[in-house]
């Protein structure tokens, strides 16, 4: 018998100084496949929708400027049988203040062993694009000015017991083009300032690797304790960012789930620390 079940959530983040904050809103639909023992058969499927604000200055005008970027993104999952899971992803997003747009690609494949092992692949393509109107181009250029990412993932996780599940994963990207290039080739100047100030965090994550640790603890059945710290290498100038994240769930059976957390990055000499919030409705 096959049987199904649905949730509704909202997240946000913000960072203390105020300047930069996502909200987002999803929907996600599991189908239990238990009895189908064979085949391949639609597992769940999922909606979402996320806007990230930032506020950044024009480092020519000094004045400020407020970018958002809204992205729509959606997922199908296959059970190739009950331990595999192949899914494919899709993202959609656009940031008008920088005139930018990302579309992108991904498909996983997840594998669960009788040892409590998980074993994951993802690769992926994200392809963003500048247009500018014809009539505030610069001469010679082009009307699009485009780069595409690439990424390759896998990751490890192990229940060790039936409270703690230690993860590890990574990621490594690739572009069709020198990003410096792309960059740079920008139209207007304005338009270059945003750009070099947030576009890694706004429309696409300009990274040249990246890699995770996570432990997430289970405790007294319906309280949830996750850690995870990820080092990113940034595609631009090979630095270094550093995130830590903790985040405490607590489960209302036959309701839903609540999350509060915080987290931290470091970058260079800078540090900034976001607040977490979490809310998953059970629909039925």
């Amino acid at each position: 018998m096959i049987s199904t079940s649905a949730w509704a959530g909202f997240s946000t983040w913000f960072d203390r100084s105020a300047t930069s904050a996502t909200s987002s809103i999803s929907y996600f639909h599991d189908i239990d496949l238990a009895d189908q023992e064979t085949g391949i058969r639609l597992s769940d499927w999922s909606l979402g929708y996320d806007r990230y604000t930032v506020l950044t200055t024009d480092s020519f005008t000094g004045d400020s400027v407020t970018q958002q970027t809204t992205t729509l993104s959606g997922g199908l999952g296959f059970a190739l049988s009950p331990q595999t899971r192949w899914g494919w992803s899709i993202d959609s997003a656009q940031t008008p203040e920088e005139k930018l747009s990302t579309f992108g690609v991904s498909t996983d494949l997840r594998h669960r062993f009788a040892t409590r092992t998980t074993l994951g692949g993802r690769v992926g393509f994200a392809t963003t694009t500048q247009t500018i109107p014809r009539s505030r181009l610069l001469a010679n250029t082009s009307a699009d000015n485009r780069i595409q990412q690439r990424l390759v993932g896998a990751s490890v996780s192990q229940g060790l017991w039936n409270w703690l599940r230690l993860s590890v994963s990574g990621t490594v990207y690739g572009y069709n083009r020198d990003l410096t290039e792309f960059m740079s080739s920008i139209n207007s100047n304005f338009l270059r300032s945003l750009a070099l100030g947030g576009l890694a965090n706004s429309v696409s994550s300009f990274q040249r690797s990246d890699a995770s640790l996570g432990a997430l603890f289970f405790i007294l059945e319906t309280w949830g304790l996750d850690l995870k710290s990820t080092f990113s290498t940034l595609a631009l100038d090979n630095s270094l960012s550093v995130s830590h994240k903790v985040f405490i769930t607590k489960e209302f059976p036959g309701y839903g789930t609540v999350g509060v957390g915080q987290k931290q990055t470091l970058y260079g000499d800078t540090t900034t620390n976001f607040t977490l919030f979490s809310l998953d409705i059970e629909l039925n």
